[in-house]
Formats: structure tokens, C-alpha cells, sequence
């Protein structure tokens, strides 16, 4: 109520609060022990922090906008200022989570976020600094809430800091422990009950986060850097990554195909790696990967239809000027269980839509998958060999 009447008085009283001039030199060189002095320091920082996410919170947007930058930058200054604790962090993060709120509330189209950039990089040494453990999982848990409220804003993310998010971000959440494991300990001493739970929570914040970063940049470009990330994940020899990755590139790809306004018609060159991996995980031992795979492949092929929709105005045809033979009309019956039941009929459905380079691709990524040491995926690999050099043998030899 304060904000919303008298927002440039508490801003002042504010800035006068945080007026510390440190004598003892950078915060690196604090003592192991922070003396009465020093934490008193710190609470006063973390209240401050606290304080202009609500004061903007609260405020009428047209009071709010003139003091937007100065606001942020106070904020960056407070928590750059000393070594950072964990309320610290919290209170840093849940400041911004209002600012978002309050710039998306105002509902106008044309208003950046001051010094994203930065506040993104803050909050990514959050993600970096968490170990990945049940006690620790609540900061993780609310930097990429945060970010993924930040994706709302402009300017979005050059692709330098996009790719670290991603990289930093799957790298905690899909090395969490597995399901087993956390279920055994679940009850343990100090363990909180609700840590499965929030396990899974994590890996669904994850995938929100990632497409809210793919729409700031809704093109092909942006996909293939994120899968970039994540597809080495689908290879892990940890059966519960090898599920977080591949549910994550399906949530993606479902994400993409149904996205009318995703730009599709820039060079797919993951295409051919990407078909090859789906396809052999279709066979992983762990069923749920393989079926998720299934899943993925089916939005895949969505989306490649989509993309020479977009391309061409005439009757659909594939690169090579030949009028395609498998629509999206033959999934109406079987949908994703066409390719769980018969891996072969990926061959049938991409085959005409790769070029000879991602054939290659396809080709070499399935040899390797031959002496894999888990049998369904070597004889997934033979199954998928046979199947598109039948397909496009002819197309390899271009």
C-alpha cells in the first residue's frame, strides 16, 4: 500500500538504508567468521533486496517504469556487495521474480528488463554454485523459475548466454539422483519428505524453462542450440538421465511442431543425428526411453512437415523435388506407437526429407551404435542400417 501511494519517498529511504562504504576491502577478503559487525551488514543488504522487489511489486506501473534501471541496479550493487549466503540468493531471487511480475503485469509490449544480461549471469553462478543434493535443490529450483520469468522480458538472450544457461542448467537437474535412491532415503535423517516430489518438479521447471528461452528466439537456430545440450544426456549410461533427456527433447519438439509462430524454415543440420539418436534409443532397454523417443520422433516428423508447409506452396515435396508419399495423415490411426512397434518405418518417414550430408550423418551415428554394449540399441542400430540404406542408398551416393 506504501508503494502504491508513495513510491518515490520509500525509494529514497531505501537508497539511504544501503549507503555502505566497505573500509575493509572487497568482500573475498572477509574473514571465515563474520563478525556482529559484518552480519548485521548482511541482513541489512538481504532486507533491502527484499524491499525493492516489493516497493516495484506494489507500485503503479506508470510510477514504476522512470525508476526501473536505478531500482536494478541497486539490487545488483547490494548483492555483488558482500560474499553471497543463502539468503542472500533467495532474497536476490525472489526480488526479481517481482520485478518480472510487476514489467509483465503492466502488460506492454515494448518494456525491456534493465541489465537482464547481467542479472542472467548472477543468477547462473546460483546454478553453478549449488551442489546437486535434496538440500540444496530449493535454490536451483528458484534460479531457473527465475530466469524462466525473465524470458518474458526483452532484450532476449544472446546466444552465448542462452547456451550456458542450458548447459548449466540440465547439467544439475539431470544429475540428480535417480528415483531409487531418493526413494530409500526419502525418510532419512535430515532428508525433507517431499524430496521425489520435488525431483520431479525440478525436471518440469527445467522444461519450461527451456522453451520459455526458446521463444525469445523461436527459430531453428535456437532449437538446435539447446538440443546441442542435451542430446549427449540421452547417451548417458545412468538410466535415470538418459529419461530426464529424452523427455526433454520431446517436450521440446511437441513444443516447436504445435507452435505456429516458430520459425522452421532455417538449415535443420541436427536433423540427421537427431533422427539416428531417437531412433536407436527406441530400443533402449529402459521402456520408458524408448517409448518417449517414439513420442519425440512422432513430433519430430510434425514439425518437418510444418517446415515444408512453410516452404513451399505447391503440393508438399521433399528436397529432391519428389512429391511425398508418408503425410502426417498416416499417424491418425497408430500416432507415436508406429515407430515404438516398427523402428524401420522412421526410415520410411524421414528418409525422403534428409539431405545427403545428414544421411551420412544418420549412417555413421547408427555404425557406432553396432558394438554398443547394450544389445537392444546394437541391434536397434542393424534394424535402422538396413532400413535407410534401402530408403536413400541411392541419395548417399550424390
Amino acid at each position: 500500500m506504501a508503494s502504491f501511494c508513495h513510491l518515490p519517498e520509500i525509494l529514497v529511504a531505501l537508497e539511504e538504508a544501503g549507503q555502505f562504504r566497505q573500509t575493509k576491502g572487497p568482500f573475498a577478503v572477509e574473514a571465515p567468521i563474520e563478525d556482529s559487525q559484518t552480519l548485521s551488514e548482511r541482513w541489512i543488504r538481504t532486507t533491502l533486496i527484499l524491499c525493492y522487489g516489493q516497493a516495484v511489486l506494489g507500485a503503479q506501473v506508470e510510477d514504476m517504469m522512470p525508476f526501473l534501471d536505478n531500482i536494478v541496479s541497486e539490487i545488483l550493487y547490494q548483492y555483488s556487495s558482500m560474499k553471497k549466503d543463502e539468503g542472500l540468493k533467495k532474497a536476490f531471487m525472489r526480488s526479481i521474480i517481482m520485478i518480472t511480475k510487476a514489467v509483465a503485469n503492466s502488460r506492454r509490449q515494448d518494456l525491456d528488463l534493465p541489465q537482464k544480461q547481467e542479472l542472467v549471469t548472477n543468477i547462473v553462478e546460483v546454478i553453478e554454485d549449488e551442489p546437486a543434493r535434496a538440500l540444496s535443490i530449493e535454490n536451483l529450483h528458484q534460479a531457473i523459475i527465475t530466469i524462466t520469468c525473465m524470458s518474458r522480458m526483452k532484450p532476449p538472450l544472446n546466444s552465448e548466454m542462452r547456451s550456458k544457461v542450458v548447459r548449466k542448467s540440465i547439467q544439475k537437474v539431470f544429475s540428480l539422483p535417480a528415483y531409487l535412491v531418493t526413494k530409500l532415503n526419502v525418510n532419512g535423517p535430515g532428508q525433507p519428505a517431499q524430496t521425489q516430489d520435488f525431483y520431479d518438479q525440478m525436471v518440469t521447471t527445467c522444461n519450461t524453462m527451456l522453451t520459455a528461452l526458446l521463444s525469445e528466439a523461436p527459430n531453428l537456430d535456437s532449437l538446435q542450440d539447446v538440443l546441442t545440450h542435451i542430446n549427449p544426456w540421452i547417451e548417458s549410461p545412468k538410466r535415470h538421465e538418459r529419461e530426464r533427456a529424452i523427455k526433454s527433447i520431446r517436450h521440446l519438439l511437441k513444443f516447436v511442431s504445435e507452435n505456429v509462430n516458430f520459425d522452421t524454415t532455417g538449415d535443420f543440420s541436427l536433423l540427421g543425428q537427431l533422427v539416428a539418436l531417437l531412433g536407436l534409443h527406441v530400443g533402449d532397454t529402459s521402456k520408458e526411453v524408448g517409448q518417449t523417443s517414439a513420442e519425440a520422433a512422432y513430433h519430430l516428423h510434425h514439425l518437418i512437415m510444418s517446415k515444408m508447409a512453410k516452404e513451399m506452396d505447391e503440393k508438399p515435396r521433399n528436397k529432391k523435388g519428389k512429391v511425398v508419399t508418408w503425410l502426417r495423415e498416416d499417424f491418425s490411426f497408430s500416432g507415436p506407437t508406429i515407430f515404438y512397434n516398427n523402428v524401420s518405418k522412421m526410415a520410411t518417414a524421414f528418409g525422403e526429407h534428409l539431405s545427403p550430408s545428414q544421411i551420412n550423418d544418420l549412417i555413421l551415428k547408427a555404425l557406432a551404435a553396432l558394438t554398443h554394449l547394450d544389445k537392444n540399441i546394437s541391434h536397434t542400430a542393424g534394424l535402422l542400417l538396413n532400413s535407410f540404406l534401402e530408403e536413400c542408398g541411392m541419395d548417399m551416393e550424390e
